[in-house]
């Protein structure tokens, strides 16, 4: 089963020197918030992507860091400690110049 696509967009359109980063949110069971999840995350930035992955888990990329995107799920009600916040090494080849 593929990981299901919330929010799409690419790095390369971020502001030039922003770093976009990819967590795993595990505190959260993400399901049917991930969609509210990634239109509050969109509007914070609308380079972000936020997708749950065959383990039900959210991943997120995002140029926010790891307080920003707590802040944010707080801001929807939803408690995440940071310990839960975890992120993914690179995957970024340089290529596009983004």
């Amino acid at each position: 089963q593929r990981a299901r696509r919330v929010q799409r967009a690419s790095c390369s359109h971020l502001i030039r020197g922003s770093t976009c980063m990819q967590y795993f949110v595990t505190s959260i069971a993400a399901g049917g918030a991930a969609q509210t999840i990634g239109d509050l995350l969109f509007a914070l930035d609308p380079a972000a992507l936020v997708d749950v992955d065959e383990a039900g888990r959210l991943r997120v990329s995002t140029t926010l860091d790891e307080d920003a995107l707590v802040t944010a799920l707080a801001r929807l009600g939803i408690a995440v400690p940071h310990a839960s916040v975890h992120r993914l090494a690179s995957e970024c080849c340089g290529g596009c110049g983004g």
